[in-house]
Order: C-alpha cells, then structure tokens, then sequence
C-alpha cells in the first residue's frame, strides 16, 4: 500500500493538481487535488468539496473512520467507503488491515484522467 500511496504523490503535478498527503493539516503552495482548508477549525466542513468534470464531489465531514482533531483546519474529499482510511490518509490506523483501504472518488477519477492522458500521448 506505501507503493501506491507514494505513486499518488509522484502522479501528481506541482503545477497542475498535487495529491497530498491528509493525515497532517499541513498545507502545500499550488493547486491541491485532495485537501482544503477552512479559515477557522471551529467552521463547518462544506458538504461539496469540488466540481471535476461536470461531477460533483462531496467532502468528507468525518475523515473516514479515523476522525478528525479538534484544531485541524484542513478537509477531504468523501472516500469511496466510509469505512476504510484513505490511500493517501494514515491507512496503517485501519481497523482491520491497510489492504483495504481506497482512495476517494475525486482523486481517484483525477489520477485516472491523468494516467489515461499520459497513456495516450
């Protein structure tokens, strides 16, 4: 699972959409695919996270199963099941075992495009 989080990171683009990393609130210059940021941790999470090719995608009010801290300003993508951590989050805090675990529907549609394009060239 390391190998594919990775891949995820080095897929990505500094100019046109980073995939980060979501278990750190730390934030990244440029365009962030997977990550946003609310002015104040105590303001809600929006329930739409992004528009990507006419779809939209909503966010991620819980962190999957592993829960957000309290201070934390940053917010995800939903995952395509609630019930496993991100690829790109702390796989490894799953509660059974990280092969489980998924990325979210936008990433994974970005990521997808991307390869497909490259693919094509």
């Amino acid at each position: 699972m390391t190998a594919l989080h990775e891949f995820g990171h080095a897929a990505s683009d500094f100019n046109n959409g980073m995939v980060i990393d979501l278990y750190n609130t730390s934030t990244a210059a440029g365009f962030i695919v997977n990550k946003k940021f609310r002015a104040q941790a105590t303001d809600p999470v929006p329930a739409n996270f992004a528009t990507y090719n006419g779809t939209n995608y909503n966010s991620d009010p819980n962190r999957d199963a592993l829960g957000y801290p309290a201070t934390w300003t940053s917010y995800h993508p939903q995952p395509m099941d609630a019930t496993r951590p991100n690829l790109m989050d702390n796989f490894y805090q799953s509660f059974d075992t990280p092969k489980r675990c998924r990325l979210d529907w936008l990433t994974y549609n970005w990521l997808r495009d991307r390869l497909l394009a490259k693919l094509g060239r």
